[in-house]
């Protein structure tokens, strides 16, 4: 089912954690390395939602299909592609952590607006994130590539509700002290 309340086409709010990106399907975003991570948190006996937000250009819908095809391979059933939205904030209030997977970053927008919707952040070690991300305070930042690590995060998120207020805290105020 779908929650109106939150978004036309965001998973149910039935208790499952909804894990995010906003990210351009494409492979420098990793998401393979994320859906990995999903398969992972599953062999754990973790399987909350994993929403991908943003729009698959048509030079990538090979990348997409294959994602596709991962995601069946690998038998996960709670992986939603909800296309490109013109405001995502409506989708990262849905949230419960915020994860960018990338392989290469400059200056993620899209982590910074997680960060100042107050979610905790798990991010791979590019660009600026390691200058506002850190490691045990706002989020963790795991290896590129490293889909283990990845999901090691996200599991200690999920399981600790109490980390992910505080850390979703502490990374609003850092947003809100180096972001406008």
């Amino acid at each position: 089912g779908l929650d109106y309340a939150c978004d036309t086409e965001m998973p149910s709010m039935d208790k499952v954690p909804i894990v995010g990106t906003v990210a351009n399907v494409n492979p420098v975003k990793g998401l393979d390395v994320l859906i990995r991570a999903a398969a992972s948190l599953r062999d754990k006996g973790l399987e909350p939602h994993l929403v991908i937000v943003g729009p698959v250009h048509d030079r990538q819908r090979r990348y997409y299909r294959r994602l596709l095809q991962l995601v069946r391979d690998l038998g996960l059933k709670r992986v939603h592609f909800l296309g490109a939205r013109t405001d995502v904030r409506p989708a990262l209030r849905c949230m419960d952590l915020y994860v960018c997977s990338s392989s290469a970053e400059s200056s993620p927008t899209s982590v910074w607006e997680a960060m100042a919707m107050a979610l905790p952040i798990i991010s791979t070690n590019v660009g600026d994130i390691p200058r506002h991300v850190v490691n045990g305070k706002t989020g963790f930042v795991v290896p590129v590539g490293d889909h283990e690590l990845l999901a090691d995060g996200i599991e200690i998120l999920l399981k600790e509700k109490h980390l992910r207020s505080t850390y979703g805290n502490r990374a609003r105020a850092v947003a809100k002290e180096n972001f406008n």
